[in-house]
């Protein structure tokens, strides 16, 4: 059964041509049925469950999410739901493809813009549900809709979700810490944004030649289809909004003159941006014609590697989840050539209900060894948990010195 569905989606997923800008964005499993990641928000009145097959939600091909009501006759309005958020504002919903088996009673799918799917009464469904759609969330779940209802029957399997989405929005970057002139290997600093989907990777070239490429994802942020022209990325928010990282260029593989330095900046939809601007490369200054014969040669020194500002880097995610006991991780790191640790001091802010003004909500602080990365454990407010506890909160991480990212902040499913 779970194989049919994998292989159904599969099917459904791959259009025979790819648009510019447009992504599958998959979670629980994946186009080939591999697990993945999945965040999500669970409701539901007393007597009902959301609860998956496993500790960890989606950890084996096998694994779904259930639905269902241990009341098997709750009281009318009674539901049990499941709800996926769709990215951020610079993406635009497209489509929707379900993997799920259901036994009616009311069931129901649908998106903040209108419904999907229902069955209201008994009876089955199986495979893969797709339609065209748009909206900021997906909801599936089971209602009791009328006085007396019978549940003993009703229930869902979840087993995965794909979102096509459209990211016709560029990313931005700034350009900071580049040296006068290029000797050796020196160090340019991008500082890239981007409101779609998230960024995937940054890439330099100096006169021509390459200087090499620098992922700006995390674990989650990767192609899960490279075989196909195809986007397909795991809908884990691991592609970054913000990412500040240091670019190592080694000028002594052009030759001495004025170069045209090229970055760029490519975000998860495929949308590029470029940065151009011309830099003098000075790798070997100019012997003296006359040698003056009782001289001693004087050895040129080798250019010694500039040194990359000790910045720390924010590895920010769209979506933290945040533990019962109100801690979230977040990822930083310290250039590889830093002249010294880095210091990373995190801010968390947010306007919680009933309060007009956005105020700090966690922090942490961690210092990070050259070329390492490190774990920021950041515990919540108890008002931020309480208000968290009712729904998800929109909030802004901050690493010192660098601009903030926008987040989200859900409970623990």
């Amino acid at each position: 059964m779970l194989l049919a569905l994998a292989v159904a989606v599969v099917a459904l997923a791959a259009p025979a041509s790819a648009r510019a800008g447009e992504a599958m964005l998959w979670a629980c499993h994946g186009p080939a049925g591999q697990p993945l990641p999945l965040s999500f928000e669970a409701s539901g009145s007393a007597g009902a469950f959301v609860r998956p097959t496993s500790l960890v939600p989606c950890q084996t091909p096998g694994d779904t999410i259930k639905l269902g009501f241990d009341n098997v006759a709750p009281p009318e309005g009674s539901t049990a739901l499941l709800r996926v958020n769709t990215p951020g504002a610079g993406t635009t919903l497209e489509g929707v493809w379900l993997g799920r088996s259901v036994t009616g009673p009311g069931y129901f799918a649908r998106t903040s813009s209108g419904e999907l799917e229902s069955l209201p009464g008994a009876g089955t469904l199986g495979g893969v549900f797709s339609r065209a759609a748009t909206g900021s969330w997906v909801e599936l779940g089971l209602r009791c809709a009328a006085p007396g209802c019978d549940m003993t029957d009703a229930a869902v399997d979840f087993s995965s979700i794909a979102l096509l989405v459209r990211d016709d929005l560029r990313p931005t970057f700034t350009i900071d810490s580049l040296p006068s002139y290029a000797a050796g290997v020196f160090g340019a600093v991008i500082d890239a944004r981007d409101d779609g989907i998230g960024l995937a990777q940054a890439s330099a070239t100096l006169g021509g030649v390459p200087m090499g490429s620098t992922p700006l994802g995390l674990s989650n942020c990767r192609e899960l289809s490279p075989g196909n022209a195809s986007i397909d990325l795991p809908l884990a928010d691991d592609c970054p909004s913000a990412r500040r990282v240091a670019l190592a260029l080694d000028s002594r593989l052009v030759p001495d003159g004025v170069q045209r330095l090229e970055l760029t900046v490519t975000d998860a939809a495929g949308n590029v941006s470029a940065q151009g601007l011309d830099l003098r490369v000075i790798n070997h200054p100019p012997v003296s014609p006359t040698p003056a014969p009782t001289s001693t040669p004087t050895p040129t020194a080798t250019p010694r590697p500039t040194a990359v500002p000790n910045t720390a880097v924010l590895h920010a995610a769209k979506r933290y989840t945040v533990s019962k006991r109100g801690a979230l991780t977040a990822e930083a790191s310290c250039p590889a050539r830093a002249a010294k640790s880095c210091s990373a001091a995190l801010t968390l802010r947010a306007k919680l209900p009933g309060r007009k003004r956005a105020a700090t909500i966690a922090s942490g602080r961690k210092t990070v060894k050259p070329g390492a990365t490190a774990k920021v454990t950041l515990r919540l407010s108890s008002a931020a948990r309480r208000a968290l506890a009712r729904r998800s909160l929109t909030a802004t991480l901050t690493l010192a010195g660098a601009k903030p990212a926008t987040v989200r902040l859900v409970r623990s499913g």
